[in-house]
């Protein structure tokens, strides 16, 4: 549930383009032509460069393209490059050039390292409570109790932003960090893009609990209504909004994710002892997957699960972590711990 990756070795493309323009976050797009007229897409986004030529010219490189480059390259939620920056990783030139740098931010964000001399981590769980995601955060700082927790407040009036020094219990912002290598909050820079500045000797492991700031159930479910319509009965699943609140459980995706120098064997070893809790709070279960016409159990998968979401399924007998429709056997299939 949790990794390591550091990018090596990755051989330049030698591609000298007619133009190429572009930028934006969350994707970072360019959009170009080549010499000879094809159009070429370049994106970055999750941490995934991709380049794209058309076959033909003035073609769609996505529709009808060769994809010639896609490489993991930054951290799972990385989506800032500028025009000068993807030119640079890439191996790219303009008319025999690598365009001028004019993008104010692009130094906070410069953090493409293909030497292996950065290396990046994450830990990530798709369903997650927010009891188990604060739980998660205790237990981290319970371990390591010289750790720093920080959220980015923001003013709705004056869109001004500051950090301030918050506990597991307490915050509530969507941007959050554990830090470590700092004694007070002010050794910390905000930079551009809700980021904080890099240092040396600080490790910076961001926080991404979408259910801290709204703790509310989000999520519709395209299967849940025609499935109580053909079943005739109620079926509830996890983290689905239309449902009677007393039957809700919001979940949502969770994960930490942090970048540093490959040579800090003491960085490491912290995110490593960070994705051991990270991992520990999720209990290895056993998930059936029934026949929702039949009661006939399909599958048996063994996977790690948050405990609460557990807890709750065990709680109904039609209670469910999902369902969806098995157009091959003509049924509905739904997903869920086995009884205790």
């Amino acid at each position: 549930m949790y990794s390591f990756r550091s990018t090596k070795n990755i051989e330049p493309l030698n591609l000298d383009l007619a133009d190429l323009s572009g930028g934006g976050a969350c994707p970072s797009q360019f959009h170009g032509t080549t010499h000879d007229g094809r159009a070429v897409y370049i994106r970055y986004r999750h941490g995934a460069l991709s380049v794209e030529i058309s076959y033909d010219v003035g073609g769609d490189p996505i529709l009808a393209g060769e994809l010639i480059f896609e490489e993991e390259v930054g951290d799972f939620l990385d989506g800032f490059m500028s025009l000068t920056q993807v030119c640079k990783c890439l191996g790219v030139t303009v008319n025999g050039k690598v365009p001028q740098e004019v993008d104010p931010d692009a130094a906070s964000f410069d953090g493409f390292d293909f030497s292996g001399a950065t290396t990046f981590w994450k830990a990530y769980c798709a369903a997650v409570t927010e009891e188990t995601s604060r739980h998660i955060v205790c237990e981290a700082m319970a371990a390591f109790p010289d750790a720093l927790l920080v959220e980015l407040q923001q003013s709705p009036d004056t869109e001004s932003r500051s950090l301030a020094e918050t506990t597991p219990q307490k915050a509530k912002a969507s941007s959050n960090w554990l830090i470590f290598g700092v004694q007070h909050i002010d050794e910390l820079e905000l930079g551009p893009h809700c980021s904080l500045l890099p240092t040396v000797g600080q490790l910076h492991v961001r926080i991404f609990p979408c259910l801290w700031a709204s703790p509310q159930s989000r999520y519709c479910d395209k299967y849940l209504d025609p499935a109580r319509d053909e079943l005739g009965r109620e079926i509830w699943i996890a983290g689905v909004s239309q449902m009677p609140a007393d039957e809700q459980l919001a979940q949502s995706s969770f994960y930490l994710e942090a970048r540093f120098p490959s040579i800090e064997v003491n960085m490491r070893k912290t995110l490593e002892g960070l994705g051991e809790i990270f991992t520990g709070a999720f209990l290895q279960t056993d998930l059936h997957k029934i026949d929702l016409r039949t009661g006939e159990t399909l599958a048996i998968l063994h996977e790690p699960v948050d405990p609460v979401l557990t807890r709750w399924c065990r709680a109904g007998s039609d209670r469910w972590l999902s369902v969806h429709q098995d157009i091959v056997r003509d049924t509905w299939v739904g997903t869920r711990p086995a009884v205790a």
